[in-house]
Formats: C-alpha cells, structure tokens, sequence
C-alpha cells in the first residue's frame, strides 16, 4: 500500500493527539521563553522542567503550567548557563543540564519545602 502525502498517518496523529495545555510567551519574565529547549518531566512530583537557552536558565513548572521557580545566569560559573539545551530527572528529583556552551553537565539537587507547624519548639526548657 501507498500511501500518498502521508494523508492516512496525519488521520492516525489526530485521532489519539490533542493540545491539552500550553503555557508561556516570548520575553524573560517568570514563565517566559527565549528559545525553550529541553523538557523533562518528574511524575510523581507533578513537575516539568524548561531549559531556556536564550535566558541562560532552567524553568521549573507544575502541572498545569504554572511557574514555579528558576535557576541560571549567564556564564561558567556554578548555577550559570551558556546554552543549556538537555535537561533529565532521576528517580531521586535530582535534575541534570546539559550545558553546550561550557561543555559540561550539571547536577542539581531538588530542594524540598517541609511545612513545619506552628508554634514549633525545637527543645524543652
């Protein structure tokens, strides 16, 4: 079989791929890209990851799209970016950046907020 112009596999895409959701604009405010890149997910976090290479850093979103932090300057130094392009999660919510431009790979460490109640008293007295 022939298939001409690709017609029956375009028909097959859009029966099981819809938008769902997508988020951000050009520019470099929180949850703006210039050029975003690389995406990795952490599922059990609810995360999503965004190296963007023009702005020298790496967004972190939740779910839905909202943005939550990021990190990244430009420049060699640690926490900065040349062209961040790749990023990965590991099992353990560390992130890894792969840096083109300083030709390196960077590890980070999640950091975790912990909700502390209120009063806490860390000893008797």
């Amino acid at each position: 079989m022939v298939l001409r112009n690709c017609g029956l596999i375009k028909d097959v895409f859009r029966l099981f791929y819809r938008l769902l959701l997508s988020w951000g604009s050009q520019g470099s405010g929180k949850g703006q890209f210039k050029v975003p890149w690389g995406v990795a997910v952490n599922s059990s976090a609810g995360s999503v990851y965004v190296t963007d290479v023009d702005n020298f850093r790496v967004q972190k979103f939740d779910e839905s799209g909202n943005f939550i932090l990021a990190w990244g300057s430009q420049g060699s130094g640690n926490g900065q970016f040349l062209e961040p392009y790749c990023v990965a999660v590991d099992s353990s919510w560390n992130v890894y950046v792969v840096d083109q431009g300083n030709n390196r790979v960077d590890k980070f460490s999640e950091l975790r907020i912990v909700r502390i109640p209120f009063p806490w008293i860390p000893f008797s007295v």
